[in-house]
């Protein structure tokens, strides 16, 4: 009988433990789905920054985190 099932995935296709390689389909999903807005927000923020205090001040902003 079939054991390994796509829904499962990733219980029973890796044995080993490197760090990333045995993670679940709905966390892969997720990150790939949240990493688009995560990086649209930055560039907004970053030509806002720009738009309104100057290139420096966005510079330093992206420089020394939100």
């Amino acid at each position: 009988m079939k054991t390994k099932v796509w829904y499962r995935w990733p219980e029973g296709y890796f044995d080993d433990n490197i760090r990333g390689a045995a993670l679940p389909w709905y966390t892969v999903l997720r990150r790939v789905i949240f990493v688009v807005p995560l990086l649209m927000s930055i560039v907004l923020c970053y030509g806002f920054a720009w738009i309104g205090w100057g290139k420096e001040e966005a510079d330093r902003v992206i420089k020394n985190g939100w």
